[in-house]
C-alpha cells in the first residue's frame, strides 16, 4: 500500500539553514574525527611545560563534557542546543592556552575544529558565532592579559585566522548545502519515480481485469485506494435517474446502497451532477453523508472524484480516509487518473456485458437463445429437489414452413415475435422460454410438478396467435440424468405428439 504521508500536504524542508542534524543516528560518529584531534593536542600539552596545570585540569573537564554532550538524547531538544559544544570548545582553546602561558603555545589553530563542524552540521547563526569566537580567543587573552604572554602579534594572528575561519565556513557551509539539497532533489525524484510505477501498476492491474474478462469496478477502487493512502475505495453508478447505487467497493464491508440524486442529500449526487470534483473534510458533520453510506463506510474525509465519459459523467469515484485529512496534489492527480482509466473499462466492460449478452439472445424473438438455454439449464437443475421438481418442455410450431411459404418470411419472423409475446403472458417470472432453432422453442418450469407443467403448456398452446398450432413434449426431471439425457427425453416426447397428429401435448415415459 502507498505510504499515507502522501496523503498530507508535503513538508518542504528550510532552505539551507541547517545542515545535517546532529540528532540523527550516527553524529557521534561524525563528530569524533574533531574530538580526536583536539584529544591529541590535550595530551600532548599535558606532557608539555606549563606555567598553568590548573587551566589544563579546566581544560580537559570541559572536553569531558562536550564529549559527553554527544550522548544526549538531541531528538528531545531544541534544534539550537546542538550548536553549544563546539561553541563550548572555544573555551577549552582558550584555556590551553592560558596553560601554556602565552600564544607560543600553537594551539589557538584548534579554534578552526568547531568552525569545520559547525559549518558541517550547524546553522548559520552558530557559524557567524564561532567566527566571531575563534578571533576571541587570540583578541582576548592580548585585551585582558597583554604583553609579554600575548603579545601585539596576536592581534594580527586572530584577525587572519578569523578571516580563515570565515572563508572555510562559508565554503563548507555552502558545498553542504548543496549536497543537501541534491540530496532531497534525489530523494523527491525517487518519491515521484515510485508513486509513478505504483500508479502504473495499479493502471495495469484495471487493464488486466478487463483482459480476463473480469469486472474492472473492484479493481478501480483497490487502485483509487491504494494510491491515495485512504481506508476504503467505492464507485457509485446511475441505475435510474433518481438513485445513485454503489457498484463497488473495498475496505469495509460491502452491501447494497443506494442514495437520492439529490446533491442536497447527496454528496455523491452533487458530484455526478455538477461534474466536479467534491471533498467532505468531515462526513460526520455533512448532512449530504447518507447516513446508511456513513455508517458502512466509516469514514471521517470523503473525496469524490466524476468519472467521465464522453464528456458525459457516468458514475462517482470516492474514496475516504478514517482519519482528517488534506489531500495532496498527488492524491487528487492519482484519484483522477484512476477516474479516468475507470471510464475506459467501464465502457469497456459495458460493452462487453452487451456483447455477451447479444451471444446468448436470440435476436429477433429478444428472448434466450440455445446457447443460453444450455448454460441456464444446469443452474436450475442444482437448484431442484424432490419437493421442488423440474419441468422441461419443447415446442415446435405445426406446419411453419408452410406459414412462411404462404405469407412470406417477414410475416413469418412477426409471427415468432407474437407467439413469444402471447406466451410469455402465460409464464411465471421465474420460468424461462429460449429459441431452440427454427420454429422450435425451449420451456423451463423451475418448482413445478408435472400436472401443473401440463397445465401451463396447456395454456400456451390455446394462447399461440393467428389461429397457428404448435406441438409439445414434455419431461419432469429425475433428479439423475444428464442434461443431455433429459433434453433428449424431452425431444422424443415432441416427436411423439407430432407424428400423433400435432397439436397435442405429449409426457415423456
Amino acid at each position: 500500500m502507498v505510504d499515507t504521508s502522501r496523503v498530507a500536504e508535503p513538508v518542504v524542508p528550510p532552505s539551507g539553514d541547517r545542515g545535517w542534524s546532529r540528532s540523527e543516528p550516527g553524529s557521534p560518529v561524525r563528530a569524533l574525527p574533531f574530538i580526536l584531534v583536539a584529544l591529541a593536542a590535550l595530551v600532548s600539552l599535558a606532557f608539555g611545560a606549563l606555567q598553568r596545570p590548573g587551566a589544563l585540569l579546566l581544560a580537559g573537564a570541559f572536553a569531558a563534557l562536550m564529549v559527553a554532550a554527544f550522548f544526549l538524547p538531541w531528538r528531545r531538544l531544541p534544534p539550537a542546543a546542538q550548536d553549544v559544544p563546539p561553541l563550548v570548545s572555544f573555551v577549552v582553546v582558550m584555556l590551553l592556552r592560558v596553560a601554556v602561558g602565552g600564544s607560543g603555545s600553537g594551539v589557538g589553530t584548534l579554534a578552526l575544529l568547531p568552525v569545520v563542524w559547525l559549518a558541517m552540521y550547524g546553522g548559520r547563526v552558530a557559524l557567524r558565532l564561532a567566527v566571531l569566537a575563534t578571533g576571541a580567543v587570540f583578541l582576548g587573552p592580548w585585551l585582558l592579559v597583554g604583553p609579554p604572554a600575548y603579545p601585539a602579534t596576536d592581534l594580527q594572528r586572530g584577525l587572519t585566522v578569523m578571516l580563515v575561519a570565515g572563508l572555510i565556513g562559508i565554503s563548507v557551509q555552502r558545498l553542504v548545502g548543496t549536497l543537501q539539497a541534491q540530496t532531497t532533489a534525489a530523494a523527491e525524484a525517487a518519491r515521484q519515480t515510485a508513486a509513478l510505477a505504483e500508479q502504473l501498476a495499479a493502471v495495469a492491474r484495471v487493464r488486466h481485469s478487463m483482459q480476463v474478462n473480469q469486472d474492472p469496478r473492484e479493481v478501480i477502487c483497490e487502485g483509487a485506494r491504494d494510491l491515495t493512502g485512504a481506508a476504503v475505495g467505492f464507485l457509485l453508478e446511475p441505475r435510474d435517474e433518481q438513485t445513485l447505487h454503489r457498484t463497488a467497493g473495498v475496505g469495509f464491508e460491502s452491501s447494497s446502497a443506494a442514495v437520492a440524486m439529490d446533491p442536497a442529500r447527496s454528496a455523491a449526487a452533487g458530484c455526478m451532477l455538477s461534474g466536479r470534483r467534491l471533498f467532505i473534510p468531515d462526513a460526520a458533520g455533512d448532512e449530504r453523508i447518507a447516513e446508511n453510506l456513513r455508517s458502512q463506510v466509516d469514514a471521517v474525509s470523503l473525496l469524490y472524484e466524476p468519472v467521465v465519459r464522453r464528456g458525459q459523467v457516468v458514475a462517482v469515484l470516492a474514496v475516504g480516509w478514517r482519519h482528517a485529512v488534506t489531500p495532496s496534489e498527488a492524491a487528487l492527480a492519482a484519484v483522477s487518473l484512476m477516474a479516468i482509466e475507470a471510464a475506459v473499462a467501464l465502457e469497456q466492460a459495458d460493452l462487453l456485458d452487451t456483447v455477451k449478452k447479444l451471444a446468448r439472445t436470440d435476436q429477433l424473438t429478444n428472448i434466450p437463445n440455445r446457447r443460453a438455454f444450455d448454460e441456464l439449464l444446469p443452474d436450475v437443475m442444482d437448484r431442484a429437489t424432490p419437493s421442488a421438481p423440474l419441468c422441461v418442455a419443447l415446442l415446435d410450431l405445426d406446419h411453419f414452413k408452410s406459414y412462411n411459404d404462404t405469407f412470406g418470411h417477414p410475416a413469418g419472423d412477426q409471427f415468432l415475435q407474437a407467439a413469444t409475446r402471447a406466451w410469455l403472458r402465460q409464464l411465471r417470472g421465474t420460468d424461462i422460454i429460449a429459441r431452440f432453432g427454427g420454429e422450435e422453442f425451449a420451456v423451463v418450469l423451475p418448482d413445478c410438478e408435472l400436472h401443473d407443467a401440463i397445465t401451463v403448456l396447456d395454456k400456451l398452446r390455446s394462447n399461440t396467435p393467428e389461429g397457428q398450432t404448435v406441438s409439445i413434449g414434455i419431461a419432469q426431471w429425475d433428479q439423475q440424468e444428464t442434461q443431455q439425457a433429459l433434453v433428449q427425453r424431452v425431444d422424443t416426447a415432441l416427436y411423439r405428439a407430432k407424428t400423433d397428429g400435432r397439436n397435442r401435448l405429449h409426457c415423456a415415459a
